[in-house]
């Protein structure tokens, strides 16, 4: 297997677009990473705004414009693409 770029938090999940170009993942960091291919190449990782709580898991929509995650406050939050990224916005609930 090729190598996607960044290095995840262990135990990080790591989520996917229907079509595989999109790579999402939490960073050592804390911070919401996007490894994306780029005309055959992989290029990343590039944050999308959020910082997920130690644990949290990550999911995406299908087309990659919104990447759920728990932050440090128990919230589920939503980072979203229209462009450029934004969020994270809550969505109204909270994990045990």
């Amino acid at each position: 297997p090729a190598p996607t770029g960044g290095h995840a938090e262990t135990g990080s999940g790591v989520a996917t677009t229907s079509t595989g170009g999109n790579v999402f993942f939490i960073a050592s960091n804390g911070e919401v990473v996007n490894d994306y291919l780029a005309a055959g190449t992989w290029e990343g990782p590039a944050p999308t705004g959020g910082n997920a709580a130690a644990g949290s898991g990550v999911a995406v929509t299908a087309d990659g414009d919104n990447v759920f995650f728990v932050d440090a406050n128990g919230e589920v939050v939503n980072d979203y693409y229209t462009g450029t990224w934004g969020g994270p916005g809550p969505t109204g609930g909270t994990a045990k």
